[in-house]
């Protein structure tokens, strides 16, 4: 009887652990889920942006140092400019020559200078501008070259695994399975390479814009051929021969030349050095100015023939390679019925692999055609796709 009542009560007490347990269990359901909600909710802030060119030149401009230190310089020269300001409202002779001449010289130069201050700047944007461009068409050709370095080790891991089969079915010979085997071994070691390569193009654009250097992007794709419409060479022309800042600052220098020569030669003789100074000045500005403009339109037409002949050649290639992956496929078929050896279907890879490398080569030659040519007349490209 007495064993009864014990069984009892240990059967009472499992029972009454059994509901602390699952009491206490109920209870702290909710705290995990509320973590994991949490953490999904973490995973999700953090998931990579979206990083677009004009994104990637909008975070330079803001951030980047060399645009910084142009700015100072900017604010410097415009605080010069200020002090010749205040010289420009001289209306009387003070009885000193430099003086006198400062002030003469300032009521007609002050608005040069600041254009000059603003050509000056924008010319160094231009350069941080085409230093993104560059570096963001890099980072689209680093990223090609992985996603295909990820390819050709899926199909050399597919071969492998074919003529594994093959083997034990005693189709082949172990020469072949190593052979393929060595094929992956190498496809993984350009992998690493490339994963390497994309790794360090992130770098350089993240220092570009001053972002945290280990910071992740998720890339639009690169501009296409078919999506840039650019204007006739001599639309390009005339629009970089009035607004580029390099030839504004020439022109600018030249002017400032001439002003400076007409009013210095009203206070000075011929003997004097300030005047004959001026003078020489004055003489070689027509020249300097031409220079600089013979040298941006050559540099235009240069730019506007690479352009044109790589927008060419991408057409030619991108068929090349339309047929290389179809013979590829058609190779593939034609080694599992047997018909050619795992040799020529390498063979054949190869060639898709070179071909599809000189395609991805083109694309980025083509971003920094398309970079050059807007770098060196001033002029921006619309992408067909965004415009209204």
């Amino acid at each position: 009887m007495k064993s009864k009542v014990i069984d009892l009560k240990r059967i009472k007490i499992a029972i009454a652990a059994l509901l602390i347990i699952i009491l206490t269990a109920s209870t702290l359901l909710p705290i995990f889920a509320e973590e994991d909600v949490e953490d999904v909710e973490l995973d999700v802030l953090t998931e990579p942006e979206v990083l677009t060119l004009e994104k990637a030149i909008e975070l330079a401009m803001e951030n980047n140092f060399d645009v910084k230190i142009a700015g100072v310089e900017k604010e410097e020269a415009l605080y010069s400019r200020e002090k010749v300001l205040e010289l420009a409202k001289l209306d009387f002779a003070t009885g000193n020559y430099d003086v006198d001449l400062s002030a003469e010289l300032a009521k007609i130069q002050k608005e040069y200078l600041k254009t000059l201050a603003d050509s000056v700047y924008d010319l160094q944007l231009l350069g941080v501008e085409l230093d993104v461009k560059s570096t963001y068409a890099g980072l689209i050709h680093a990223r090609n070259n992985l996603e295909l370095a990820e390819k050709y080790l899926e199909q050399a891991e597919q071969s492998y695994e074919f003529m594994n089969k093959r083997f034990e079915l005693g189709q082949v010979a172990n020469s072949d399975v190593l052979e393929t085997e060595s094929e992956v071994a190498a496809k993984k070691s350009e992998l690493i390479e490339a994963q390497l390569a994309f790794s360090h193009s992130m770098m350089d654009l993240n220092m570009l814009m001053n972002e945290d250097l280990q910071k992740d992007w998720i890339l639009k794709e690169e501009i296409s051929a078919r999506n840039i419409e650019v204007p006739e060479l001599s639309e390009l022309q005339t629009y970089m021969l009035e607004n580029h800042p390099s030839l504004v600052r020439a022109e600018m220098s030249y002017k400032i030349a001439e002003s400076t020569y007409e009013i210095t030669s009203g206070f000075y003789p011929e003997n004097v050095y300030v005047r004959r100074e001026a003078e020489h000045s004055f003489k070689k500005a027509p020249y300097q100015y031409d220079s600089a403009k013979l040298s941006q339109e050559k540099s235009l037409i240069q730019a506007y023939q690479n352009l044109d002949s790589i927008t060419q050649g991408i057409e030619a290639l991108e068929k090349s390679v339309e047929l290389i992956n179809e013979s590829y496929r058609s190779a593939q078929l034609r080694m599992e019925l047997g018909f050619i050896t795992s040799h020529t279907l390498n063979e054949i890879a190869l060639t898709q692999q070179r071909m599809e490398a000189n395609l991805i080569n083109m694309q980025r030659n083509y971003q920094l055609a398309v970079a050059q040519l807007e770098a060196v007349s001033g002029y921006t490209f619309l992408d067909e796709d965004t415009e209204e």
